[in-house]
Formats: structure tokens, C-alpha cells, sequence
């Protein structure tokens, strides 16, 4: 998913708004698909992890042995997916509006870069 999100960078970076033409439209597209498989990964992530705490929950409600603290501190180590989805999110997001709006969009304007998550 990166690699795709920095192609749409490099793809925007490189494009001549004096001549929008297919490019523009063919990478509007590409974004919005990224988006959608952005959005439907963090949307099934979030969904494991919660079934995963419930499966952990009837676990130790019906066996001696506590399981779930163990792995909630391995869970909270990888929490930091979600922030990856989220941010790559912004990135399209970006994108997205200098396509929409052109290279003197308000993301640019008020400081941002479209070089993606430093």
C-alpha cells in the first residue's frame, strides 16, 4: 500500500496542470481505489482486534489461566498499524486535493508538503 501511495506522490509531483488531461483523471481514480483499500484494511483490522479481545475475554472467563494481559501488551506494541492506516489516509488526502484543486491547493498554501509522513 506504500509503494502505491508514493507512486500517486510521484505520479502528482510530476504532472503538468497547464495540460490536465487523462493522467488526471486516471490518477483521481487510482487514489480514490487506494482510499477505498486503505480505508476497508484499517476497517477489518479494528474488526480482528476486537474480535480478538473478545475471544481472549471468554478464554480467561472459562479457563484458570490469564491469557489477555500477556497479549495486551503485545497488542498496545503493534497499535501503531492504525496510526500507519491513518496516515496514509492524510497522504491520499493530499493528493486528492491537489488533483481536485490544482498545485496551489490550500494544503500547499498553508505550509504542508505532499512528500507524504516524514
Amino acid at each position: 500500500m506504500t509503494r502505491h501511495v508514493q507512486h500517486c506522490e510521484n505520479v502528482v509531483a510530476a504532472l503538468d496542470f497547464s495540460n490536465p488531461a487523462d493522467l488526471v483523471e486516471e490518477t483521481i481514480h487510482e487514489v480514490e481505489r487506494i482510499t477505498e483499500e486503505v480505508t476497508m484494511l484499517a476497517s477489518f483490522s479494528r474488526i480482528n482486534h476486537t474480535a480478538f479481545l473478545k475471544i481472549l475475554k471468554k478464554h480467561d472467563k472459562h479457563t484458570e489461566y490469564m491469557i489477555k494481559p500477556m497479549f495486551m501488551m503485545r497488542l498496545d506494541m503493534r497499535s501503531s498499524q492504525f496510526e500507519v492506516l491513518d496516515d496514509m489516509v492524510v497522504r491520499l488526502s493530499r493528493i486528492f486535493d491537489i488533483l481536485r484543486r490544482g498545485p496551489d491547493s490550500c494544503l500547499l498554501s498553508s505550509g504542508m508538503s505532499t512528500s507524504g509522513v516524514q
